[in-house]
């Protein structure tokens, strides 16, 4: 577990050497079998990876869908396709109710050229989730030391049809804010409006300062909210203290404009 925590947070060398140390004490553990293939995975040495969730097969045959799920997206990176997708389809029989075992999976049908069931395959998983997983999350989410590696994963799921943000959001290009429109319409203000999936009320409240609150019915965060570029962005522990930056949309409608990022889609108008 200490290993998985240090990859999470890049932490990779000390990851690698947690993982072995695991291992060392005691190599007939699977679940340090494949923590040791998932810290190695993350840190771009994919035949080492494969090689250590190969032994955990060989320690327990039947073991558990996420773990065959690592097993399944370690052959996707070491460019064992069929191993992948053979894996990943055993993992979604026997949890058949997990979204992002489908998308995985997705993944890697488009690898071996099966497009129709990669997206086939993500089209399911996005029902099961329900349509919050995207391309976003995706590169939130996943921490690669090689951000080449993130690129590979994303390709093949756009192949797949995963969408770019949460709940299939869609914005127009030629609607879409500045930085500066950005900060006059959110820093010292508070925004109400709805948030996806429901819609559900929703209101976030910024100080001059960047320190801000955001309240639905189904979830209160406190957060840092700054500008880069033309994104605005949220930093807060739910998404391990890294900047979770999105564009926001001007609409027609009842509420003005949309916030999008990995984790939200926001229709707001300011209050004041």
């Amino acid at each position: 577990m200490l290993a998985i925590l240090q990859s999470v947070d890049r932490r990779f060398d000390e990851a690698i050497e947690s993982a072995r140390r695991a291992v060392a004490l005691g190599p007939g553990d699977v679940e340090a079998q494949v923590a040791l293939g998932y810290v190695y995975l993350f840190d771009g040495k994919f035949p080492e990876a494969a090689a250590a969730v190969e032994t955990a097969l060989r320690l327990d045959p039947d073991m558990s869908p996420i773990n065959r799920q690592i097993a399944g997206t370690v052959f996707f990176f070491d460019g064992d396709g069929k191993r992948a997708v053979a894996a990943l389809e055993r993992a979604r029989d026997e949890a058949p109710g997990v979204g992002n075992i489908l998308v995985s999976l997705g993944a890697a049908y488009a690898q071996t050229g099966r497009i129709a069931d990669a997206r086939a395959a993500v089209a399911q998983g996005l029902r099961l989730l329900p349509n919050n997983d995207s391309i976003a999350a995706i590169r939130m989410g996943w921490h690669f030391r090689n951000p080449q590696d993130l690129e590979t994963l994303i390709g093949a799921l756009k192949q797949a049809g995963l969408p770019e943000w949460p709940y299939a959001f869609k914005g127009d290009e030629s609607d879409r804010l500045k930085g500066e429109d950005i900060s006059a319409l959110v820093i010292g203000h508070t925004l109400k409006g709805v948030a996806e999936p429901g819609p559900r009320p929703a209101i976030m409240q910024i100080g001059n300062d960047g320190q801000a609150a955001f309240r639905s019915t189904a979830q209160f965060i406190t957060e840092t909210i700054s500008v880069k570029e033309d994104l605005l962005c949220e930093q807060s522990e739910n998404a391990f203290g890294r900047p979770d930056c999105g564009p926001i949309y001007r609409r027609q409608g009842e509420f003005a404009f949309s916030f999008v990022n990995s984790r939200v889609v926001f229709h707001f108008s300011p209050l004041d």
